[in-house]
């Protein structure tokens, strides 16, 4: 009976360790699929991110769009993430490496968008043309996609759309990756100015004293408030109305910073007096957070919508502009 036992237990050491072994060589596989695997449910998601739910559906792609539309001869998909080693992309996705290539560092104002000569060879540089539909994204909130995206407004690209939740969005729907970016076909690009979406100081001025138009400022309450001074001055521009940029985003709770629901959206904006009736003007600090205000106010239908490039990078540090507090 003894020696029975032991058998018994030798043989159930034997069968635990090749079961061990067998669950050890499968975990990295499990891994991999749930990478691909959406952590809520398809209904939940599709009900996020449905771009046909805002008033102006063309600027924006969601994922079951791209899925639907990878690899049209026309389709330029631009990764503006910074680049990081080991990182993944959406198959068939350039490179831009950031918004440091969309920037002239040699202007006067921080930060200011790059001029139409520059913007021609860039966008040449990676294969797009003047007929191409653009998707752009970054890694989720799309601050750096917005950028882009205002960049090809600026200059009168037709075709132009932001990726909603950006790569986060993409895997969370598991959507494929592929491990490099594709290599651009060079082609050439022309631009034209759109002075209609373009906003400058002397603009600002006139805007003050214009009832019909919506000074809108993005950046955080403090940096209204004049509380966290990043230029010469602090405060805020007299007339603007404040709403931090990410008011249109959801928070970590939801996983992935989709872009809130148009009903949503509307409600913040009217709370603002920032109405379709008006012209409204978004800018922060650099207007990289105001073209993320532009990219929405647009999805959101609003016609008439220009940018403050220079924003309270200009503004802030200019001597015979009044300042509120």
């Amino acid at each position: 009976m003894h020696k029975m036992n032991q058998n018994r237990k030798t043989s159930s050491t034997i069968r635990f360790f090749f079961i061990s072994v067998i669950v050890l060589f499968m975990l990295p596989a499990c891994g991999e699929q749930e990478k691909t695997t959406p952590s809520v449910d398809s209904k939940t998601i599709n009900s996020l991110t449905e771009r046909n739910q805002y008033p102006n559906p063309d600027i924006l792609a969601d994922p079951n769009w791209l899925t639907e539309n990878l690899g049209r001869d026309d389709l330029v998909i631009v990764d503006i993430r910074e680049d990081e080693e080991g990182q993944m992309f959406i198959p068939g996705s350039v490179s831009l490496s950031g918004i440091a290539p969309l920037l002239d560092g040699d202007h006067h104002v921080d930060s200011f968008i790059i001029e139409s000569e520059a913007f021609s060879s860039l966008m040449g540089e990676l294969g797009i043309s003047n007929k191409s539909t653009v998707v752009v994204y970054d890694e989720g909130t799309n601050l750096y996609a917005a950028r882009l995206f205002y960049a090809l407004d600026l200059y009168s690209h037709e075709h132009a759309m932001v990726l909603n939740g950006g790569f986060m969005g993409w895997t969370e729907t598991g959507g494929p990756v592929s491990d490099g970016p594709a290599e651009p076909v060079p082609t050439s690009y022309f631009t034209e100015v759109n002075e209609a979406v373009f906003c400058d100081l002397e603009t600002i001025q006139k805007a003050m004293q214009d009832e019909n138009t919506v000074i809108f400022d993005v950046r955080s309450p403090d940096q209204y408030r004049g509380e966290w001074v990043r230029a010469e001055r602090g405060g805020h521009i007299p007339g603007a109305v404040n709403l931090i940029w990410n008011a249109t985003i959801y928070d970590e709770d939801v996983g992935v910073p989709w872009f809130r629901s148009p009903e949503d959206i509307a409600q913040q904006y009217e709370e603002h007096g920032i109405t379709p009736d008006k012209e409204v003007i978004p800018h922060c600090h650099t207007n990289l957070h105001g073209s993320h205000a532009y990219f929405v106010l647009r999805l959101m239908g609003y016609e008439s919508v220009r940018a403050y490039e220079g924003s309270w990078a200009e503004y802030g540090n200019r001597d015979g502009v009044p300042v509120a507090q």
